[in-house]
């Protein structure tokens, strides 16, 4: 696996008489884990295959448009959404493919569900060559009309970062075995370094205060009140007057209600929202374990960058956190919903930092083996071209 200096200044190969263009289209433009593999693997063409790369966004214009600014990616947002009426379906389809085809793509990637739809009934209409479904979560955003079925009809071949995402594919969606593969997320992998404190300088966190943090975007798909009880019940144990819980992401529809109970239970004093961050490895530094509460999941991208940084973690017990983190220790899972239960295990790991050291050396380690970059991207690619 290449760490993060190989991959932002790897050489580029296959650079020129390269004429594809792949189209990235992606739900939203607010920056999360399937907008960040979409933005890896644009890297990757652009570095080395040459290949030109642009970027769709259906809703909410947002951090992705800065990024792509920065990586030189072209980035369009197109506002859409499904009418409710028939024929103005059928009106808003036609004119998103004749929008699409005037990019003129050679593969069409849409990620998560709203992109995957809209592109599925497209594609064919647009002089692509392929289109393929990214199933990047456990199952959100379905329709009950005609509109997926033949967007699934449509589409020849569907990408699932876990195993349990490409079983929902094969159990509620009906999509034959046969056009799923199963592609893991690439992961950079930071160089190994010490504790710099330049994060919590920043945020005027005391260098005595150990930081506990989770990296998501507070909305109703996580559970981060579930986190905030078990926080509650923490604050009650001696060892919790040396740690601090850093929430990181960005404010979404659960913000006004987790920012309400940390008031009403006295919190704030050991809780920082932080909101979304620009210098998440930095934060993963300074931090001392990592915690993810959530009911539903894909695989979290916010728990493999904090793998790679070598934190142990401890986190909801669902498939998607369980494929991410593997088995080897069940110190690292709680029961869903149970704050008591998370409470539990996150004291008895602020309570240990040889056990804390030894997890986050295997959950590298997992990293490193699985989540490779180079095999994301040319497992990727090579699912495209078959096509």
């Amino acid at each position: 696996m290449r760490d993060a200096a190989d991959w932002e200044h790897s050489d580029t190969v296959m650079r020129h008489g390269n004429t594809e263009h792949w189209v990235m289209v992606l739900g939203w433009l607010t920056m999360g884990g399937a907008e960040r593999q979409a933005l890896y693997l644009a890297q990757a063409l652009m570095k080395e295959r040459g290949v030109r790369v642009s970027v769709v966004g259906l809703s909410n214009p947002g951090y992705v448009m800065d990024e792509c600014r920065r990586l030189g990616i072209d980035c369009h947002y197109w506002p859409f959404e499904f009418p409710d009426r028939y024929y103005q379906q059928w009106r808003s389809i036609f004119r998103f493919a004749a929008r699409l085809r005037r990019l003129g793509p050679t593969f069409v990637a849409p990620y998560c569900m709203p992109a995957n739809l809209i592109c599925g009934l497209t594609w064919r209409l647009t002089g692509a060559k392929a289109c393929v479904w990214q199933q990047r979560d456990e199952g959100r955003l379905r329709r009950s009309d005609w509109i997926e079925p033949w967007a699934l009809r449509l589409t020849p071949a569907f990408i699932s970062n876990s195993i349990h995402a490409a079983r929902w594919l094969e159990t509620d969606l009906h999509v034959a075995p046969t056009r799923i593969s199963v592609i893991r997320n690439g992961i950079i992998l930071p160089k190994v370094s010490p504790h710099t404190g330049r994060w919590r300088d920043n945020w005027h966190i005391s260098a005595d205060k150990k930081i506990l943090t989770m990296v998501a975007n507070l909305h109703q798909y996580k559970d981060h009140l579930t986190l905030l009880r078990a926080w509650k019940i923490i604050r009650q144990s001696a060892m919790s007057s040396d740690w601090m819980l850093v929430l990181a992401g960005r404010y979404e529809d659960t913000y006004s209600e987790l920012q309400t109970f940390a008031v009403e239970n006295n919190l704030l004093d050991s809780v920082l929202f932080a909101n979304r961050i620009s210098d998440v490895p930095a934060l993963l530094d300074d931090a001392a374990l990592l915690v993810f509460s959530s009911l539903c999941e894909g695989v979290p991208n916010g728990i493999l960058e904090a793998m790679t940084h070598g934190l142990a973690v401890v986190a909801t017990d669902i498939p998607g956190i369980r494929e991410a983190v593997g088995s080897t220790s069940e110190d690292q899972f709680a029961i869903p919903s149970d704050p008591q239960d998370f409470a539990m295990k996150v004291m008895r790991l602020m309570a240990d930092p040889t056990v804390r050291s030894a997890l986050g050396r295997k959950n590298r380690e997992r990293v490193e083996a699985l989540h490779s970059m180079d095999a994301m991207v040319h497992e990727t690619i090579a699912v495209f071209q078959s096509l």
